[in-house]
């Protein structure tokens, strides 16, 4: 069997699975996020995402439960920070929780499933979710966009390992779509209006 022919069998069982369905399905609501002018756009979508990305991540088995169960926390992560114009949103004590909650899981999950799972790869997502938990409470969508390509990286990374084809590729989308977001508004939107 040759490269060509493995390859073409690997892309047509990843497209024709259902949990790899649900993956991309969240690829398509992520790169749509990048796009968006106002951080509460950018969050909006990615609570969505972030909810068929917990369910496909579950899906995958012990490789995959790390990135679940982070997913879930992000997606709780996501709606108070949504609300971060409420007074009861705006405590620093969130993103400090988050990160307690993020290590405490991770380890948790990490220790239960040691013998399926090589623990160190449950700490490209924490890492991942430690930046975006830090990056998204700073209200400045540049900041944002500047910092998620380290999240992206460390997914990238983590969703290799689950055998998350939707996965990987949302991470590839991301850097992309965040690059061009950064050209359009942090670059080009700065000559429009000087």
């Amino acid at each position: 069997m040759n490269i060509i022919t493995e390859l073409k069998s690997f892309f047509i069982n990843s497209f024709s699975s259902p949990v790899q369905i649900i993956g991309f399905i969240a690829l398509i609501i992520v790169i749509i996020s990048f796009q968006q002018k106002t951080r509460k756009g950018i969050l909006l979508l990615q609570c969505f995402s972030t909810a068929l990305f917990t369910l496909h991540f579950a899906l995958l088995g012990p490789a995959g439960y790390t990135g679940s169960a982070l997913n879930f926390i992000s997606g709780v992560r996501s709606v108070v920070y949504y609300n971060k114009d409420k007074k009861w949103a705006k405590s620093i004590l969130w993103p400090i929780g988050f990160l307690i909650i993020f290590t405490a899981v991770t380890f948790i999950i990490a220790y239960k499933n040691r013998g399926d799972v090589a623990w160190y790869f449950n700490l490209f997502p924490l890492f991942g979710a430690y930046v975006y938990t830090i990056a998204t409470y700073i209200n400045s969508p540049k900041v944002i966009r500047r910092t998620l390509w380290l999240s992206s990286v460390a997914w990238i990374i983590y969703n290799i390992n689950a055998g998350s084809v939707g996965g990987v590729i949302t991470e590839i989308f991301a850097l992309l779509s965040n690059a061009v977001a950064i050209i359009r508004f942090d670059i080009l939107g700065k000559k429009v209006k000087e």
